[in-house]
Formats: C-alpha cells, sequence, structure tokens
C-alpha cells in the first residue's frame, strides 16, 4: 500500500486507487490524451471541488467558451450547453430586435438564436423584466413568477409568441391580467437577420476556487523542486480551495506574465490560435510562485487571462529552467475518448 495524508483535509488514502484529479476539469472537457492526473487529494476533498467546478462549467462567461470549441468524442461532436448549477444561475440570452430586450435561445453556434415565446414587463421605473411562457403553464404559475420578480405596477407588457401559441398565450395573459387591453403590433418578418445582443451571468465566486485549483495542481504535477502541495509556503492557497476566503490574495498580484507563444504580427498585435486551446505556463524563479493562463484561446480570441499566485517560497536554489508550459490542445478529428493532446513548450520571453 501507498497511503498518504490528503494536503486539504490530512485524512489518509490511497493514492492510486481512482483516476487522480484531472488539471482542467471534466466540465470544461478536460480529458487530454497522456494527461498527467494529480493525486494528492483524498476522493472526498475531490468531490466536494466538483461543487465549484459545476459552477464554473454551468455558469460562468468561461464555460460558456465551450460552445466554441470544437470538442468531438469518438468522431462526434459535442454539444455544451448551460444550466446554472449550486445556485448560481443559467446565462440569459437576450436579442433587442424591437427596441426592447427579448428573450432567446441559442442554437450549436451561441451567435445563431431563435426567439422564445415570452412576455416583457416594463415596470414603473422603466426597468425590463422577461418571462419565458412555457406549454401548459398556468395563470398561478405566471403571476408566481411575476411575484418572485419583486413586480407590483408596470407600464406596459410586451408579449412575443409564435403563430401557433398566440391564442393560448392570450387566454393565459387575459386570466392573469383581467381587463388587459391587447393592442396588436406587426409581425416580425419571417427568416434571418442580424441584431445586439447580449448575455447575462450571475454567479458565485466559487467559481474562481475552480480557477485557482487548476493552476495549484498543473504547478504540484510539473514542479522542479519536489513539492507535494503540503509544504507550509501552500497553507494560504490550500486555505482557500478547501474552505474559501479571499480570492484577491491569489488572483492579478503583482509578478512576471508571459508571452503568448503565438506570436505578433508586424503592427505588435498579439496572434491567435487557429485551433482552440488552453495554455497553462509556470514560473518559480524568483521568490514566488505564478502560474499563468490562457484558458479557451482560440481563433480571433486570445482567451481569459488568470494570473494565479500560489506561496512564497522561502529557499534560495536557483534552478536551471523554472519556467515551463503546455497547450492543451483540441483537437477537431478524434476517434476515441479524448477531447485532444498536450503540447510542452518552454516560453522564452517574460515582460
Amino acid at each position: 500500500m501507498h497511503e498518504k495524508p490528503c494536503i486539504y483535509c490530512g485524512k489518509v488514502f490511497d493514492p492510486f486507487k481512482g483516476r487522480g484529479d484531472h488539471v482542467l476539469p471534466s466540465g470544461l472537457c478536460g480529458e487530454f490524451a497522456k494527461d498527467i492526473r494529480f493525486r494528492g487529494c483524498c476522493p472526498g476533498c475531490n468531490n466536494a471541488f466538483s461543487e465549484f467546478e459545476q459552477i464554473l462549467a454551468q455558469a460562468t462567461p468561461l464555460g460558456y467558451l465551450r460552445r466554441y470549441a470544437p470538442i468531438r468524442r469518438r468522431g462526434r461532436p459535442i454539444v455544451l450547453s448551460q444550466r446554472g448549477a449550486k445556485r448560481s444561475k443559467a446565462p440569459q440570452h437576450t436579442a433587442r430586435p424591437l427596441g426592447y430586450d427579448q428573450l432567446v435561445k441559442p442554437r450549436n453556434d451561441p451567435r445563431q438564436v431563435e426567439p422564445v415565446n415570452q412576455i416583457t414587463i416594463i415596470d414603473e421605473a422603466g426597468k425590463q423584466h422577461s418571462i419565458e411562457l412555457h406549454e401548459g403553464m398556468t395563470a398561478k404559475t405566471l403571476s408566481a413568477k411575476i411575484k418572485k420578480l419583486g413586480i407590483r405596477n408596470f407600464r406596459s407588457i410586451y408579449c412575443s409568441v409564435t403563430e401557433q401559441s398566440d391564442n393560448s398565450c392570450r387566454d393565459l395573459l387575459r386570466e392573469a391580467f383581467p381587463g388587459m387591453v391587447f393592442e396588436d403590433l406587426p409581425d416580425s418578418e419571417p427568416g434571418e437577420s442580424t441584431v445586439k445582443g447580449r448575455i447575462r451571468f450571475e454567479y458565485s465566486t466559487e467559481a474562481d476556487r475552480a480557477i485557482a485549483k487548476i493552476a495549484f495542481h498543473y504547478y504540484l504535477i510539473h514542479n522542479q523542486r519536489g513539492f507535494d502541495g503540503s509544504e507550509p509556503e501552500f497553507a494560504a492557497i490550500r486555505q482557500y480551495l478547501w474552505q474559501g476566503g479571499d480570492s484577491t490574495l491569489f488572483f492579478n498580484q503583482a509578478g512576471p506574465s508571459f508571452e503568448l507563444p503565438f506570436g505578433e504580427d508586424p503592427s505588435g498585435v498579439v496572434r491567435t490560435p487557429s485551433n482552440w486551446c488552453h495554455v497553462l505556463l509556470a514560473h518559480e524563479v524568483d521568490a514566488q510562485v505564478v502560474v499563468y493562463m490562457r484558458l479557451f484561446a482560440g481563433p480571433e480570441h486570445v482567451g481569459e487571462e488568470y494570473h494565479v499566485t500560489l506561496g512564497s517560497i522561502e529557499g534560495r536554489i536557483v534552478l536551471p529552467s523554472g519556467t515551463w508550459g503546455h497547450i492543451y490542445h483540441y483537437d477537431e478529428e478524434r476517434n476515441d475518448n479524448y477531447s485532444g493532446h498536450i503540447q510542452s513548450i518552454k516560453p522564452e520571453q517574460l515582460r
């Protein structure tokens, strides 16, 4: 047996039982060929971490970017919608074709959307509240949704429905709002058009713990000092990951940043990769251990940037190569259960 204590809770466990922890969460499609798993936390802590990884995947802008990456398993594309998780809401998509916001539903390509049956209530302060109308919805259910939104008085209500649902939605509104007078507006022309839109994200800051865990476990797998994460240098980041706390102690602190491996064009604009990927780079030369990440970099998108400080190194040993990096590539064509492959890189410049 090869039992050892978990670096978070201290419980003794066998690190070679189970699959270990992905560097990139499964919720971000983190199954990469020849990936090295982190085996320093027990199954109980690993399962607890999955809760805020769900928030990251199901409710944040980073999770939304999964829709753009050509993620395939056994040659088949995977469509990844967001449903919300752990008191964090699913993103709300709206478009503005008629002067007010309307709910829309994204297709497989999130830049293409289609309308849904809905009412938009303009309250007395001019604020808009949209409610999706579902088949079989009762007036009692609709009234409860309006009450939950805190709407008491309103200026007007707009109703946008398909021709097939027109009569049933009118009946619903007449029952919910007795005495309402309907005014028919011109129908939208059939076909596709380009309109302005936006996505509203509302989620818990627990998602930051998932980002910090990616950085910490990535460093522990590849570091050259033999650290396993239990050292006092990492007490603060362990405490934050295990029990939460102030994320500003770890994110965007002063420290080195890295040149992206894709280069720049003659005008100095950073090039973006031709395929979707994640870039993770680590630096442990100076007093502080820093991991720099660009997650979901891809065509015309440099990726979501994170700069995570993990701790301070007390020793004065200078390593011959204290910076390293990896690119986690999503492959457009795969016939196995992996989303892509990993490429080792050597960051050559620091700014």
